[in-house]
């Protein structure tokens, strides 16, 4: 079995799969599970994972400039 200083690091991100114009986005803290699913337009299939903390990070800042155009 996987030590837990060794799982830890890949419980931070969001895995992206992208295939058969489908993304589907996971991520997991092994308490809770999070899993999304969107038609996309795919040019080429494959997976990734990218920090959590940085896609939070940019959302928020994309709500925020979202809120100063709209107001």
């Amino acid at each position: 079995t996987a030590q837990r200083g060794n799982v830890q690091p890949v419980l931070s991100n969001v895995l992206f799969e992208a295939k058969d114009s489908i993304l589907n986005l996971s991520a997991t803290d092994l308490e809770i599970s999070v899993k999304a699913q969107t038609t996309v337009a795919v040019k080429k299939e494959g997976s990734i994972t990218l920090p959590a903390k940085k896609l939070l990070e940019i959302a928020a800042k994309l709500v925020e400039i979202h809120s100063k155009l709209v107001h």
